[in-house]
């Protein structure tokens, strides 16, 4: 594969969703293979790397395209137009330059990429009466504007027919798979493989140094230098991971899918309100959570119809909004409950990995003390005894989750015998 690292965890992310989706609904289908991605003349199995060469070192033909462009747009679009030229006007003309140049652009051109870098050195250049623009150096970084779109377009080709090709190859397998807690999270998630709590300490410790997260019980006296790196936020709390839907919490949580993406086996949903409950625990106040629901339902629903004209809507709106209705909520994903708990996470996370700190023929209390030292070299004051104690309650949830598993499994297991 040759496109950058970074790409093929994506990849691979992308196609087994794919397939995920393909087996949970039989109708799916992947687009047409004659889709147009937008290129002209791309050679076939175009590598990222002819990509890049492509860019550097033959761009003669596609600086003739755009003098050509901006030419023709000269010359045929008044100068009371000009100003407010749109994108799709200038998509239109660069095909009709394109086919004019005939054998002289038999070279790679991504033509929405052109357009764009175009349009925006066009509209500049015309919208602005009182600013004396160099027309050769709007076009000179109109060039540069379309190298910089040409490459990520091409990336997205190769990473388009790749993934196609992968789950045309795999499809047939991935129909066979029974995979129950598919059924709550994406493929993609379970198959990626986790980062290392070493990194994520580097990562959390950085941020502190920063000041970019607030954390008390730390110190940057005893951290080695090369932890503290320039690392964002965004990209600590998200970075390239799987996205997860919410999970419920121990109360009712209320969707709309004017705000969060809704899907019923797959099928999105639109103007849908959804309440979800727990169902493996006691619910006492069913009833009363129903009962603000349907107000709920009523106050949203008549906004709704008001928004869209509908007759009378107006007034029965403001009859719901006198009572008293409770406020939408706004649900995330919540990973831990305060920013004072990661370390203690993580601390549990390290007693798991296969490189843990453990020595043979000691105490178990080793290994305490020893991801205790650990946590002190990034810098953090903690007490031994809650380590162990976050170790101790981690091994007891782990132990829930595989005996969950494992019943799942068994089950799994009498369906077939049974059939």
């Amino acid at each position: 594969m040759s496109l950058p690292a970074p790409y093929h965890d994506r990849i691979q992310y992308s196609v087994v969703n794919t397939l995920q989706r393909a087996v949970q609904n039989q109708d799916y289908s992947l687009e047409s293979d004659t889709t147009d991605n937008g290129w002209r003349y791309i050679p076939d199995n175009w590598k990222y790397q002819g990509i890049v060469h492509h860019l550097t070192f033959q761009m003669n033909a596609p600086w003739m395209l755009l003098e050509a462009l901006s030419a023709r747009l000269e010359k045929v679009l008044p100068q009371s137009v000009k100003p407010f030229t749109s994108f799709d006007q200038i998509f239109a003309v660069a095909f009709e330059v394109l086919d004019e140049l005939g054998m002289l652009m038999r070279c790679p051109v991504h033509m929405p990429s052109m357009a764009t870098a175009m349009h925006a050195a066009f509209v500049e250049r015309h919208s602005n009466s009182s600013v004396k623009n160099d027309p050769e150096k709007l076009l000179q970084n109109a060039l540069e504007h379309y190298r910089n779109l040409a490459l990520q377009a091409g990336i997205d080709a190769i990473y388009d027919e790749f993934c196609k090709r992968m789950f045309i190859r795999f499809i047939s397998q991935a129909r066979t798979f029974q995979i129950p807690i598919g059924n709550y999270y994406p493929w993609g998630v379970l198959i990626a493989p986790p980062r290392s709590v070493h990194r994520i300490l580097v990562d959390f410790v950085s941020l502190i140094s920063e000041d970019k997260i607030g954390f008390g019980k730390w110190s940057s006296k005893n951290v080695k230098a090369e932890y503290l790196q320039d690392t964002s936020s965004v990209d600590f709390l998200l970075g390239s991971a799987p996205k997860v839907e919410p999970r419920s919490a121990s109360g009712p949580i209320y969707f709309s899918s004017e705000h969060t993406k809704l899907t019923l086996e797959g099928v999105p949903l639109q103007n849908r309100l959804i309440m979800v409950l727990p169902y493996d625990r006691p619910f006492p106040d069913l009833k009363q959570a129903l009962s603000r629901f349907e107000k709920y339902f009523l106050s949203r629903s008549a906004t709704h119809r008001a928004d869209l004209g509908d007759g009378g809507a107006r007034e029965h709106e403001r009859d719901v909004r006198r009572k008293k209705i409770i406020p939408e909520q706004k649900v995330e994903r919540v990973i831990v409950e305060r920013v004072t708990s990661i370390p203690m996470h993580l601390a549990a996370l390290r007693s798991f990995e296969n490189d843990r700190p453990e020595e043979e023929g000691k105490p178990k209390t080793s290994l305490i003390i020893n991801i205790h030292a650990e946590l002190t070299k990034f810098g953090f004051d903690l007490k031994r005894d809650a380590i162990e104690e976050a170790l101790e309650n981690a091994v007891k949830f782990r132990n829930f989750v595989i005996n969950k598993l494992d019943l799942w499994s068994g089950r799994s297991k009498r369906s077939e015998s049974n059939s």
